[in-house]
Protein backbone atom coordinates (compact mmCIF):
# COMPACT_ATOMS: atom_id res chain seq x y z
CA UNK A 1 0.00 0.00 0.00
CA UNK A 2 1.36 3.42 -0.91
CA UNK A 3 2.27 5.63 2.03
CA UNK A 4 -0.28 8.32 1.16
CA UNK A 5 -3.01 5.70 0.87
CA UNK A 6 -2.03 4.14 4.19
CA UNK A 7 -2.14 7.46 6.02
CA UNK A 8 -5.46 8.33 4.36
CA UNK A 9 -6.94 5.09 5.63
CA UNK A 10 -5.94 6.09 9.14
CA UNK A 11 -7.41 9.57 8.61
CA UNK A 12 -10.68 8.03 7.36
CA UNK A 13 -10.86 5.96 10.54
CA UNK A 14 -10.76 9.19 12.55
CA UNK A 15 -13.05 11.24 10.31
CA UNK A 16 -15.86 8.68 10.18
CA UNK A 17 -15.40 5.50 12.22
CA UNK A 18 -19.09 4.56 12.19
CA UNK A 19 -19.37 2.49 8.93
CA UNK A 20 -16.50 0.18 9.89
CA UNK A 21 -17.90 -0.29 13.38
CA UNK A 22 -21.35 -1.12 12.00
CA UNK A 23 -19.71 -3.75 9.82
CA UNK A 24 -18.10 -5.28 12.88
CA UNK A 25 -21.43 -5.30 14.68
CA UNK A 26 -23.07 -6.96 11.68
CA UNK A 27 -20.31 -9.57 11.70
CA UNK A 28 -21.30 -10.50 15.24
CA UNK A 29 -18.71 -8.53 17.21
CA UNK A 30 -19.62 -6.55 20.30
CA UNK A 31 -18.64 -2.87 20.38
CA UNK A 32 -18.36 -1.17 23.77
CA UNK A 33 -17.97 2.60 24.06
CA UNK A 34 -16.04 4.31 26.84
CA UNK A 35 -15.93 7.96 27.90
CA UNK A 36 -12.59 8.61 29.54
CA UNK A 37 -8.92 7.67 29.51
CA UNK A 38 -9.34 6.29 33.05
CA UNK A 39 -11.32 3.34 31.64
CA UNK A 40 -8.97 0.34 31.12
CA UNK A 41 -9.42 -0.59 27.48
CA UNK A 42 -7.52 -3.83 28.09
CA UNK A 43 -10.39 -5.19 30.16
CA UNK A 44 -12.95 -4.44 27.44
CA UNK A 45 -10.73 -6.01 24.79
CA UNK A 46 -10.05 -9.10 26.93
CA UNK A 47 -13.80 -9.70 27.17
CA UNK A 48 -13.87 -10.00 23.38
CA UNK A 49 -15.38 -6.60 22.60
CA UNK A 50 -14.05 -3.73 20.48
CA UNK A 51 -13.24 -0.79 22.82
CA UNK A 52 -14.25 2.51 21.18
CA UNK A 53 -13.63 5.91 22.73
CA UNK A 54 -16.63 8.21 22.47
CA UNK A 55 -15.05 11.05 20.50
CA UNK A 56 -17.06 12.93 17.89
CA UNK A 57 -20.81 12.88 17.82
CA UNK A 58 -23.08 14.97 15.59
CA UNK A 59 -23.73 18.63 16.27
CA UNK A 60 -25.91 19.00 19.38
CA UNK A 61 -29.57 19.11 18.37
CA UNK A 62 -33.00 18.11 19.63
CA UNK A 63 -31.88 15.17 21.76
CA UNK A 64 -29.18 17.08 23.62
CA UNK A 65 -31.43 20.14 23.84
CA UNK A 66 -34.09 18.12 25.64
CA UNK A 67 -31.73 17.12 28.44
CA UNK A 68 -28.81 19.56 28.66
CA UNK A 69 -28.57 23.34 28.77
CA UNK A 70 -26.72 25.12 25.93
CA UNK A 71 -23.98 26.23 28.31
CA UNK A 72 -23.02 22.62 29.12
CA UNK A 73 -19.93 21.10 27.50
CA UNK A 74 -20.72 20.80 23.78
CA UNK A 75 -18.48 17.71 23.57
CA UNK A 76 -20.73 15.87 26.05
CA UNK A 77 -23.85 17.28 24.38
CA UNK A 78 -22.73 15.97 20.99
CA UNK A 79 -22.15 12.49 22.44
CA UNK A 80 -25.61 12.46 24.02
CA UNK A 81 -27.06 13.59 20.69
CA UNK A 82 -25.36 10.71 18.88
CA UNK A 83 -26.45 8.15 21.45
CA UNK A 84 -30.04 9.34 21.24
CA UNK A 85 -30.37 9.75 17.46
CA UNK A 86 -28.83 6.44 16.38
CA UNK A 87 -25.36 7.58 15.32
CA UNK A 88 -23.89 5.03 17.73
CA UNK A 89 -26.39 2.27 16.95
CA UNK A 90 -23.55 -0.27 16.78
CA UNK A 91 -22.83 -0.08 20.52
CA UNK A 92 -23.75 -2.97 22.76
CA UNK A 93 -22.87 -1.07 25.94
CA UNK A 94 -21.01 1.94 27.27
CA UNK A 95 -18.66 2.27 30.25
CA UNK A 96 -19.07 5.61 31.98
CA UNK A 97 -16.59 6.53 34.70
CA UNK A 98 -17.29 8.93 37.54
CA UNK A 99 -14.70 11.57 36.70
CA UNK A 100 -15.90 15.04 35.70
CA UNK A 101 -19.33 16.19 36.86
CA UNK A 102 -20.72 16.33 33.32
CA UNK A 103 -19.85 12.73 32.43
CA UNK A 104 -21.02 11.59 35.86
CA UNK A 105 -24.45 13.12 35.27
CA UNK A 106 -24.47 12.08 31.62
CA UNK A 107 -24.64 8.42 32.63
CA UNK A 108 -28.19 8.94 33.91
CA UNK A 109 -29.22 10.91 30.83
CA UNK A 110 -27.93 8.21 28.47
CA UNK A 111 -30.22 5.63 30.03
CA UNK A 112 -33.18 7.91 29.26
CA UNK A 113 -32.12 9.20 25.83
CA UNK A 114 -30.95 5.78 24.58
CA UNK A 115 -33.21 3.19 26.21
CA UNK A 116 -31.98 -0.33 25.68
CA UNK A 117 -28.30 0.62 25.67
CA UNK A 118 -26.54 -0.99 28.59
CA UNK A 119 -24.76 1.55 30.80
CA UNK A 120 -21.95 0.33 33.05
CA UNK A 121 -20.49 2.69 35.63
CA UNK A 122 -16.93 2.73 36.87
CA UNK A 123 -16.09 4.55 40.08
CA UNK A 124 -12.63 6.09 39.75
CA UNK A 125 -11.11 7.40 43.01
CA UNK A 126 -10.70 11.15 43.25
CA UNK A 127 -7.43 10.81 45.14
CA UNK A 128 -5.27 8.58 42.97
CA UNK A 129 -1.74 8.45 44.40
CA UNK A 130 -2.30 6.33 47.47
CA UNK A 131 -2.21 2.56 48.06
CA UNK A 132 -5.85 2.74 49.15
CA UNK A 133 -6.82 4.27 45.81
CA UNK A 134 -5.20 1.37 43.96
CA UNK A 135 -7.02 -1.13 46.19
CA UNK A 136 -10.31 0.66 45.49
CA UNK A 137 -9.68 0.65 41.73
CA UNK A 138 -8.87 -3.08 41.76
CA UNK A 139 -12.24 -3.74 43.40
CA UNK A 140 -14.02 -1.56 40.85
CA UNK A 141 -12.35 -3.38 37.95
CA UNK A 142 -13.25 -6.71 39.51
CA UNK A 143 -16.88 -5.56 39.64
CA UNK A 144 -16.80 -4.28 36.04
CA UNK A 145 -15.35 -7.51 34.62
CA UNK A 146 -18.48 -9.72 35.01
CA UNK A 147 -20.62 -6.95 33.49
CA UNK A 148 -18.42 -6.95 30.40
CA UNK A 149 -18.45 -10.73 30.31
CA UNK A 150 -22.23 -10.61 30.38
CA UNK A 151 -22.25 -8.49 27.22
CA UNK A 152 -19.87 -10.68 25.24
CA UNK A 153 -20.27 -14.13 26.77
CA UNK A 154 -16.48 -14.40 27.10
CA UNK A 155 -14.28 -14.44 30.18
CA UNK A 156 -12.07 -11.36 30.60
CA UNK A 157 -9.28 -12.77 32.71
CA UNK A 158 -6.29 -15.05 32.74
CA UNK A 159 -4.35 -15.42 29.50
CA UNK A 160 -6.81 -13.25 27.53
CA UNK A 161 -6.33 -10.26 29.83
CA UNK A 162 -2.55 -10.69 29.80
CA UNK A 163 -2.58 -10.78 26.01
CA UNK A 164 -4.70 -7.63 25.84
CA UNK A 165 -2.25 -5.88 28.15
CA UNK A 166 0.64 -6.97 25.95
CA UNK A 167 -1.08 -5.75 22.76
CA UNK A 168 -1.90 -2.31 24.16
CA UNK A 169 1.64 -1.95 25.48
CA UNK A 170 2.86 -2.59 21.92
CA UNK A 171 0.49 0.10 20.66
CA UNK A 172 1.79 2.60 23.22
CA UNK A 173 5.36 1.81 22.22
CA UNK A 174 4.45 2.37 18.58
CA UNK A 175 2.97 5.77 19.41
CA UNK A 176 6.09 6.73 21.37
CA UNK A 177 8.22 5.87 18.36
CA UNK A 178 5.95 7.80 16.04
CA UNK A 179 6.17 10.94 18.18
CA UNK A 180 9.95 10.73 18.22
CA UNK A 181 10.00 10.43 14.43
CA UNK A 182 8.11 13.73 14.04
CA UNK A 183 5.53 12.88 11.36
CA UNK A 184 3.70 16.23 11.61
CA UNK A 185 0.73 17.30 13.71
CA UNK A 186 -2.10 15.71 11.70
CA UNK A 187 -0.48 12.31 11.25
CA UNK A 188 0.66 12.03 14.86
CA UNK A 189 -2.74 12.84 16.33
CA UNK A 190 -4.59 10.76 13.74
CA UNK A 191 -2.60 7.80 15.04
CA UNK A 192 -3.50 8.55 18.66
CA UNK A 193 -7.19 8.83 17.79
CA UNK A 194 -7.20 5.79 15.47
CA UNK A 195 -6.10 3.50 18.29
CA UNK A 196 -9.10 4.66 20.32
CA UNK A 197 -11.48 3.90 17.44
CA UNK A 198 -10.27 0.38 16.58
CA UNK A 199 -8.92 -2.64 18.35
CA UNK A 200 -5.18 -2.96 19.00
CA UNK A 201 -4.75 -5.58 16.27
CA UNK A 202 -6.18 -3.28 13.60
CA UNK A 203 -4.10 -0.37 14.86
CA UNK A 204 -0.84 -2.32 14.78
CA UNK A 205 -1.67 -3.44 11.24
CA UNK A 206 -2.18 0.19 10.18
CA UNK A 207 1.02 1.27 11.89
CA UNK A 208 2.90 -1.44 10.04
CA UNK A 209 1.83 0.10 6.72
CA UNK A 210 2.87 3.71 7.33
CA UNK A 211 6.18 5.50 7.63
CA UNK A 212 6.65 8.30 10.11
CA UNK A 213 9.19 10.62 8.57
CA UNK A 214 9.20 13.19 5.83
CA UNK A 215 6.25 15.44 6.66
CA UNK A 216 7.40 17.41 9.70
CA UNK A 217 6.22 21.00 9.45
CA UNK A 218 6.39 24.05 11.68
CA UNK A 219 9.39 25.60 13.37
CA UNK A 220 7.73 26.88 16.54
CA UNK A 221 7.76 24.10 19.13
CA UNK A 222 4.67 24.06 21.35
CA UNK A 223 3.02 21.90 23.97
CA UNK A 224 -0.76 21.44 24.06
CA UNK A 225 -2.63 21.03 27.35
CA UNK A 226 -6.31 20.21 27.69
CA UNK A 227 -8.98 17.52 27.78
CA UNK A 228 -10.44 15.72 24.77
CA UNK A 229 -9.38 17.14 21.40
CA UNK A 230 -10.80 14.73 18.80
CA UNK A 231 -10.73 17.15 15.84
CA UNK A 232 -7.64 16.94 13.64
CA UNK A 233 -8.50 20.42 12.37
CA UNK A 234 -7.24 21.85 15.67
CA UNK A 235 -3.76 20.53 14.92
CA UNK A 236 -3.99 21.75 11.33
CA UNK A 237 -4.73 25.22 12.68
CA UNK A 238 -1.61 25.17 14.85
CA UNK A 239 0.47 24.11 11.88
CA UNK A 240 -1.03 26.95 9.85
CA UNK A 241 0.70 29.31 12.27
CA UNK A 242 3.99 27.43 12.06
CA UNK A 243 3.53 25.46 15.27
CA UNK A 244 4.74 21.90 15.67
CA UNK A 245 3.37 20.03 18.68
CA UNK A 246 6.27 18.35 20.47
CA UNK A 247 4.47 17.40 23.68
CA UNK A 248 0.93 17.30 25.03
CA UNK A 249 -1.20 16.51 28.03
CA UNK A 250 -4.47 15.64 26.28
CA UNK A 251 -6.77 12.86 27.44
CA UNK A 252 -7.27 11.79 23.81
CA UNK A 253 -3.53 11.67 23.09
CA UNK A 254 -0.52 11.30 25.40
CA UNK A 255 -2.64 10.95 28.55
CA UNK A 256 -4.39 8.00 26.91
CA UNK A 257 -1.07 6.40 25.88
CA UNK A 258 1.27 7.36 28.73
CA UNK A 259 2.90 4.58 30.71
CA UNK A 260 2.99 0.82 30.35
CA UNK A 261 0.99 -1.78 32.24
CA UNK A 262 3.18 -4.28 34.06
CA UNK A 263 2.97 -7.60 32.23
CA UNK A 264 3.82 -9.70 35.26
CA UNK A 265 1.94 -9.92 38.53
CA UNK A 266 -1.81 -9.70 39.05
CA UNK A 267 -3.41 -8.09 35.94
CA UNK A 268 -6.16 -6.07 37.62
CA UNK A 269 -3.69 -4.54 40.07
CA UNK A 270 -1.27 -3.81 37.24
CA UNK A 271 -4.07 -2.01 35.37
CA UNK A 272 -5.06 -0.02 38.46
CA UNK A 273 -1.47 1.04 39.11
CA UNK A 274 -0.91 2.20 35.53
CA UNK A 275 -4.18 4.10 35.15
CA UNK A 276 -3.93 5.84 38.50
CA UNK A 277 -0.17 6.36 38.37
CA UNK A 278 -0.19 8.84 35.50
CA UNK A 279 0.02 12.59 35.97
CA UNK A 280 -3.35 13.46 37.58
CA UNK A 281 -5.93 15.19 35.41
CA UNK A 282 -7.86 18.22 36.73
CA UNK A 283 -10.72 16.02 37.99
CA UNK A 284 -8.42 14.54 40.66
CA UNK A 285 -7.33 15.90 44.02
CA UNK A 286 -3.67 16.87 43.84
CA UNK A 287 -2.53 18.22 47.25
CA UNK A 288 1.16 17.81 46.39
CA UNK A 289 0.68 19.83 43.16
CA UNK A 290 2.11 16.92 41.22
CA UNK A 291 0.22 17.85 38.08
CA UNK A 292 1.84 21.27 37.78
CA UNK A 293 5.31 19.88 38.44
CA UNK A 294 4.96 17.11 35.87
CA UNK A 295 3.55 19.45 33.23
CA UNK A 296 6.42 21.92 33.67
CA UNK A 297 8.90 19.03 33.51
CA UNK A 298 7.29 17.66 30.33
CA UNK A 299 7.34 21.05 28.65
CA UNK A 300 10.98 21.58 29.54
CA UNK A 301 12.16 18.11 28.51
CA UNK A 302 10.40 18.33 25.14
CA UNK A 303 11.97 21.68 24.29
CA UNK A 304 8.57 23.33 23.84
CA UNK A 305 8.90 27.12 23.63
CA UNK A 306 5.24 27.93 24.18
CA UNK A 307 1.98 26.35 25.34
CA UNK A 308 -1.49 26.18 23.80
CA UNK A 309 -4.32 25.42 26.21
CA UNK A 310 -6.94 23.61 24.12
CA UNK A 311 -9.93 22.92 26.31
CA UNK A 312 -13.61 22.35 25.84
CA UNK A 313 -15.70 25.45 26.43
CA UNK A 314 -17.60 25.33 29.74
CA UNK A 315 -15.30 22.60 31.12
CA UNK A 316 -15.22 23.55 34.78
CA UNK A 317 -12.28 21.38 35.83
CA UNK A 318 -9.93 22.59 33.11
CA UNK A 319 -11.12 26.15 33.68
CA UNK A 320 -10.24 25.83 37.38
CA UNK A 321 -6.91 24.27 36.40
CA UNK A 322 -5.96 27.02 33.97
CA UNK A 323 -5.21 30.07 36.20
CA UNK A 324 -2.63 28.30 38.36
CA UNK A 325 -0.87 26.75 35.37
CA UNK A 326 -0.91 30.06 33.50
CA UNK A 327 0.65 31.82 36.51
CA UNK A 328 3.38 29.17 36.73
CA UNK A 329 4.12 29.41 32.98
CA UNK A 330 4.36 33.20 33.24
CA UNK A 331 6.80 32.83 36.12
CA UNK A 332 8.89 30.43 34.02
CA UNK A 333 8.84 32.83 31.06
CA UNK A 334 6.86 30.44 28.85
CA UNK A 335 4.27 32.23 26.66
CA UNK A 336 0.86 30.64 26.31
CA UNK A 337 -2.57 31.12 24.79
CA UNK A 338 -5.94 29.54 25.51
CA UNK A 339 -8.39 28.17 22.92
CA UNK A 340 -11.94 27.32 24.01
CA UNK A 341 -13.22 24.55 21.73
CA UNK A 342 -16.81 23.79 20.85
CA UNK A 343 -18.34 21.01 18.79
CA UNK A 344 -18.42 21.08 15.85
CA UNK A 345 -15.05 22.83 15.68
CA UNK A 346 -14.82 26.12 13.82
CA UNK A 347 -11.70 28.29 14.06
CA UNK A 348 -12.78 31.73 15.24
CA UNK A 349 -11.18 35.10 14.68
CA UNK A 350 -10.25 35.19 18.36
CA UNK A 351 -8.41 31.87 18.04
CA UNK A 352 -6.51 33.09 15.01
CA UNK A 353 -5.56 36.34 16.72
CA UNK A 354 -4.22 34.51 19.77
CA UNK A 355 -2.28 31.98 17.71
CA UNK A 356 -0.84 34.72 15.52
CA UNK A 357 0.32 36.56 18.64
CA UNK A 358 1.94 33.43 20.07
CA UNK A 359 3.58 32.63 16.75
CA UNK A 360 5.10 36.12 16.60
CA UNK A 361 6.35 35.90 20.20
CA UNK A 362 7.99 32.56 19.51
CA UNK A 363 9.41 33.87 16.24
CA UNK A 364 11.16 36.70 18.07
CA UNK A 365 13.17 34.19 20.05
CA UNK A 366 14.43 32.31 17.01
Amino acid sequence: MEQTEAWEKMMDTVRDPHPALRERRDAGEKVVGYFCSYVPVELIHAAGAVPVRMLQGPAPGDVAGAYMQPFCCSFARSLLEGLGNGTYDYLSAVVMPHTCDTIRNLSDLVETAAPGLRVMRLMVPTTVHTPEAVDFMVEELAALRPDLEGVTGNEAGGADLRESIRLYNRCRSALDGLREAGPGNRRLYAAYLALQLTGPEEFLDMMGRVEAGGTEAGTRRVAVIGGPVPQLEVFDLLEEYGMRVVWDDLCTASRFAAGMVAEDGEPLRALAERYLGRCPCPTKLDPANRREQELIAGIGESGAEGVVFAQQAFCEFHSFDYPGLKERLDAEGIPSVRLDLEHPFQPTGQMRTRLQALSEILGEGM
